[in-house]
């Protein structure tokens, strides 16, 4: 298995390794990206749910071939 973090700014190599290498893919927020997200939730910038679910689609296409 390779495992990647931080997720954000990896797309593109989570993308090369699955493409180049037949092994499962997991890629996961660090502390720092989850922070991010849930403070500005809590100041009303943006819509935690919608925010999460767009990280986790953001993943499951760059791990998808």
């Amino acid at each position: 298995m390779v495992m990647s973090s931080p997720r954000c700014r990896t797309f593109d190599v989570i993308r090369a390794v699955r493409e180049r290498f037949d092994v499962p893919v997991g890629a996961y927020n660090v502390s720092g990206e989850y922070a991010m997200v849930k403070a500005a939730a809590q100041k009303g910038w943006l819509d935690e749910k919608r925010v999460v679910l767009e990280v986790l689609t953001g993943i499951q296409r760059a791990a998808r071939i």
